[in-house]
């Protein structure tokens, strides 16, 4: 039984806690706080209208952000229009509210009356997204008779400013290469407690922080703090963005030129992030050591903080058969649905018979081998169920095939990447052939880790809240992501 999404005092609290006023060009606007401009025109689609599905109540949603619709809805003009079958319903006119308030961008659109008085109302939270690929908006699953809809969209017109980024890789005391960039994030910051309970720090890795509710840091800040002591947050450049470096042997992040001081020198604020290899540590928040001075310091007990060559003999350690760990994020890849099935894949006029984790049952090759070419029965490595890990994802090394011409044995390296399709398909699966080896990419969705949003609110009896916030939301018919996606912005939107 899906429950109803429930939003308490949506009307009321937020026309009269930002700026919320009817305009004519609602998506081109300069924000006071930063002054930094917003576009977000380029997602007027010129010959048709976006449609969002609602699988719960069996409708379809036509929605345009900037822009009426191409057609009427229910005899008039609209800019987002529920249909039922038959029935039309404007649950948006437009031009929509603008709502910002400390970082947050909110569209807020009314259409038709749906229960006596009370008008259908449509809320677009956008949010800050860096990643390349604009995501298309989300509805949120509804019930029937409910008139307060949400739409989520992730998109770089949502972050204003371009980002600064910098390398995230480091050579540790040893030597050996350390990748911070796991820890990096296009789309949410760490928030950690600060010195007293009204302040919090805002911080990225190798990345300026992102810009959205409760971030509003200056545009190359790595760092910042955010003071809460009045009903209007202020912030303070901690730090701008630098790349890690060693510290008496140790990797940090040493972000700098951060505010003037306020002890009357011409110091500026400065910040030291003291990150420490822990394989047993993933997902884990740094911590606040010293604030005195301008000198803010940070320790962060992290498994991205070891070297790859550390990672991988611990992943090789840990793994079980056809199964492996992401040493960083803890996430367990497990390929054994790929272990039913063998593979036929074509590449340059030539056919491969691929299994993963056990033999190919056909004979023709050699026994117990993995990787096969038809043409000529040649074994490209003896199978096994040793899943492998390394920074680029899971990865089978089949050994000891057929002798090549200069002595050596054949072998391959199956490299399975992410993919959203629910079946393999052979004809994704690429294959390079070098001398005395193949290079094989394998997609597939058994290799998507689930995405970790940083994030200080707390889960109760499948209810998620934050402080102070008067949002109850009951969040069965949601996935894990999306119910993130809405507490972010939405639930702290009204604390």
């Amino acid at each position: 039984m899906h429950r109803l999404l429930v939003v308490a005092a949506w009307l009321s609290c937020l026309v009269t806690i930002g700026e919320c006023l009817p305009v004519q060009t609602p998506c081109e606007f300069r924000q006071p706080l930063t002054d930094v401009s917003f576009n977000f025109t380029s997602l007027i689609i010129p010959t048709t209208d976006y449609v969002l599905r609602n699988d719960i109540t069996n409708e379809t949603l036509k929605f345009q952000l900037c822009h009426e619709l191409h057609d009427d809805c229910n005899g008039g003009t609209s800019a987002a229009c529920l249909e039922n079958g038959k029935e039309h319903i404007s649950i948006g006119a437009y031009p929509p509210q603008r709502i910002t308030e400390n970082g947050s961008i909110i569209f807020r659109f009314s259409g038709d009356t749906c229960l006596k008085d009370r008008p259908y109302t449509l809320s677009v939270i956008t949010h800050c997204d860096f990643s390349e690929t604009d995501n298309k908006p989300f509805l949120f699953p509804y019930t029937k008779g409910q008139c307060d809809l949400f739409i989520s969209w992730k998109t770089k017109l949502a972050c204003g400013s371009p980002p600064k980024s910098v390398d995230c890789k480091i050579k540790n005391a040893d030597g050996d290469v350390v990748d911070l960039s796991p820890l990096q994030s296009q789309v949410n910051n760490y928030v950690i407690k600060g010195t007293t309970n009204i302040t919090s720090i805002i911080l990225n890795v190798c990345h300026s922080v992102i810009p959205g509710y409760g971030a509003v840091c200056p545009s190359n800040s790595g760092i910042c703090l955010r003071n809460e002591s009045t009903s209007i947050m202020s912030y303070s450049n901690l730090g701008d963005v630098q790349p890690p470096q060693l510290i008496n042997g140790t990797i940090a992040l040493h972000y700098n030129e951060g505010k003037i001081c306020d002890d009357g020198s011409a110091d500026h604020s400065e910040a030291t992030i003291y990150l420490i290899c822990d394989f047993k540590s993933q997902n884990t928040f740094p911590v606040l050591t010293d604030s005195s001075g301008c000198h803010y310091k940070l320790l962060w007990k992290t498994a991205a903080a070891c070297s790859d060559k550390q990672l991988e003999e611990y992943s090789r350690k840990t793994a079980n058969p056809c199964k492996i760990r992401d040493p960083i994020t803890n996430f367990e890849y497990d390929l054994e649905d790929l272990k039913r099935k063998e593979i036929i894949v074509k590449s340059s006029n030539e056919s491969f018979k691929l299994s993963v984790c056990r033999p190919l049952t056909s004979k023709a090759c050699e026994d117990n081998a993995g990787v096969c070419r038809s043409s000529n029965l040649t074994t490209f490595g003896l199978s096994n169920s040793q899943l492998l890990w390394s920074p680029a994802g899971p990865y089978l090394n089949y050994t000891n095939g057929s002798v090549c011409e200069n002595g050596n044995r054949r072998y391959s390296i199956i490299q399975f990447t992410c993919s959203k399709e629910k079946e393999t398909d052979p004809s994704k699966i690429t294959i390079t052939e070098e001398l005395c080896s193949l290079k094989i990419q394998w997609p597939t969705p058994l290799v998507c880790a689930p995405m970790h949003y940083p994030d200080n609110y707390s889960k109760k009896n499948d209810v998620m809240t934050g402080d102070n916030t008067a949002w109850i939301i009951s969040m069965s018919s949601l996935t894990c992501s999306h119910r993130l996606e809405l507490t972010r912005e939405v639930l702290a939107f009204a604390t």
